[in-house]
C-alpha cells in the first residue's frame, strides 16, 4: 500500500477520534445547560432536547470508536510496512511492544468506560455520577492522544503533554458546542413561557461556554506555538516549514469560526432573547439565524480538525 494512502487513512482516523471526542463533550455539556429537572416530568422541549444530545453521544461514541480501531490498524501497517490487509501481523507486537500500543490500550479502556457510563447518564439535566464519571474517563483517553502527540517526545507528564491535552479538550468542546447548537430546535412564540425561558438560558449558556473555551484555546495553543518557535530558534524557519503553513491554515479556519461565533453572540443573540421572553414579537427570523451562523460555524471547525489532524502527522521544524 503507498504511503500517501496510509496518510490519508491515518488523517481519516484522527478526525474521526477527534470528532467523536467533540460529539460526546458538546452533548454532555448540553444536558448540564438543561438544567435539573425532575425525570419524571420534564418540559417537552427539554426532553426533545435531551434526546437529541442522546442520539448525539451515541453517535460519537460510534465515530471515535471506529476511529480509534482503524488508527492501531493503521499504524500497524505503517510499523510493519506492510499492505493494509495483512497489518494484523504486526498488531500484536505494535499493541504489547510500543508506547503507542500501550497508550492506545489504555486510551480504548477510557472510551469504552466512558461510553457506557455517559449512555447511562439521564439526558435532561442530570448532574450525576454516571456523566462526571464518563467526562472523567474522556479526558483520560484525551490524555493518552496527547501522550503519542508531538508533545509527548520529551515524556508522559510533562509541562508540553498537559497543555497539548488541556487544548484537544477545549478544541473538542468547542466543536461539540457548536454541533449541539447547530441541531437544536427553538420553541416559539407560541410554546409555554417556562420552555422559552429555559431555551434562552440553554443558548446564553452555550455562547458563554464557547466563549470561554475560546479563550483557553488562544492561550494553549499560543504556547504550543512559542514551544515550536523556541526549539527552531527562527521564526522563519518555524512559519515557512510544512508544519508552519499547516497551522497557517489551522488558524485561518479557526478564526473564521471564531468571526461567526461572535457575530452570534453580539449581534443574532441579543435580538433573539429579547424578543424570545414576549409573545407579542415574532423571534423566528433570529432563530433560523442563529441555528444558520452555527451550522457555517460548525463547518469551519470541522476543516479545524481536518486541519489538525495534518499537523498531528507532520513533522516539527528543526527535528
Amino acid at each position: 500500500m503507498s504511503e500517501a494512502l496510509l496518510h490519508t487513512l491515518t488523517l481519516m482516523t484522527l478526525v474521526a477520534i477527534h470528532l467523536g471526542l467533540a460529539l460526546c463533550l458538546g452533548s454532555a455539556a448540553s444536558q448540564l445547560w438543561l438544567g435539573r429537572t425532575s425525570s419524571s416530568s420534564p418540559m417537552p422541549w427539554q426532553k426533545r432536547t435531551g434526546e437529541q444530545g442522546l442520539a448525539l453521544r451515541r453517535t460519537g461514541l460510534a465515530i471515535g470508536l471506529l476511529g480509534i480501531l482503524a488508527a492501531a490498524w493503521v499504524e500497524a501497517a505503517i510499523m510493519g510496512d506492510t499492505g493494509f490487509l495483512s497489518a494484523g501481523t504486526t498488531l500484536v507486537t505494535l499493541l504489547s511492544r510500543s508506547h503507542f500500543g500501550h497508550a492506545w490500550l489504555l486510551g480504548l479502556g477510557a472510551w469504552l468506560v466512558g461510553g457506557l457510563l455517559l449512555l447511562n447518564a439521564r439526558p435532561t439535566g442530570e448532574y450525576g455520577r454516571p456523566l462526571v464519571a464518563g467526562l472523567a474517563a474522556m479526558a483520560t483517553f484525551a490524555l493518552t492522544r496527547s501522550a503519542v502527540s508531538h508533545a509527548g517526545s520529551e515524556g508522559d507528564f510533562t509541562l508540553a503533554v498537559a497543555v497539548d491535552w488541556l487544548h484537544l479538550v477545549l478544541v473538542c468542546l468547542w466543536v461539540g458546542i457548536v454541533a449541539a447548537g447547530a441541531m437544536l430546535k427553538l420553541p416559539d412564540a407560541l410554546s409555554a413561557s417556562a420552555e422559552r425561558t429555559l431555551a434562552a438560558r440553554w443558548v446564553a449558556l452555550m455562547s458563554s461556554t464557547a466563549t470561554g473555551t475560546l479563550v483557553g484555546i488562544v492561550l494553549t495553543g499560543a504556547f504550543k506555538v512559542w514551544r515550536g518557535w523556541a526549539a527552531v530558534g527562527s521564526f522563519e524557519t518555524y512559519v515557512w516549514s510544512a508544519y508552519g503553513q499547516a497551522l497557517l491554515v489551522k488558524l485561518l479556519f479557526v478564526g473564521a469560526a471564531a468571526m461567526l461565533g461572535g457575530f452570534n453572540r453580539f449581534v443574532v443573540m441579543p435580538r433573539l432573547l429579547l424578543e424570545a421572553g414576549s409573545r407579542q414579537t415574532d423571534a423566528s427570523h433570529w432563530r433560523k439565524r442563529l441555528i444558520l451562523v452555527l451550522r457555517s460555524e460548525l463547518l469551519a471547525l470541522l476543516l479545524v480538525l481536518v486541519a489538525a489532524a495534518f499537523l498531528s502527522t507532520t513533522e516539527l521544524p528543526g527535528s
